[in-house]
């Protein structure tokens, strides 16, 4: 009977580490996206990212991909190119500067990795919606007119 309790109590410890860990190295992820949001004009390893999280590189890829849907990489590119969209939006930057902006240094392979994910160029998107956004203002306007009138 005693025998049993030590192995049951063991049971619980080990139960209770694991769930711990499991917990502390969300944490070190979630640590990680916060550093990507606000380090993302800069060049980032996920290498770093994984020592700086403790783990090594497979284990930190792994454990991100189970806590936040996607690999660091993706959550990295994706979060770059939210940036980039609000900007073509928003702001009044040349491409060029955009992509530094957010932290790639050669403006083609952002036009690049920007196409491969929304399916259309930085300015073909900046056009597009510039396009749709006049569309908008003049519905707005007529509105406003026909409420004067």
């Amino acid at each position: 009977a005693r025998l049993a309790q030590m192995i049951a109590l063991c049971g619980r410890y080990l139960l209770a580490q694991a769930t711990s860990d499991k917990g502390d190295k969300q944490l070190r992820v979630y640590d990680s996206m916060e550093h990507i949001r606000e380090n993302y004009r800069q060049d980032i390893s996920i290498s770093a990212l994984a020592e700086r999280a403790g783990m090594s590189l497979n284990h930190f890829s792994l454990i991100f991909k189970q806590t936040v849907g996607m690999s660091p990489q993706q959550y990295l590119t994706d979060y770059r190119l939210q940036q980039a969209i609000r900007l073509l939006c928003y702001g009044n930057m040349r491409i060029q500067d955009i992509a530094l902006e957010i932290g790639y240094e050669d403006p083609m392979y952002f036009s690049r990795v920007f196409k491969k994910h929304i399916l259309v160029s930085p300015s073909e998107f900046f056009r597009l919606y510039t396009k749709d956004w006049g569309k908008e203002e003049k519905k707005r306007s007529i509105t406003l007119q026909n409420l004067v009138d």
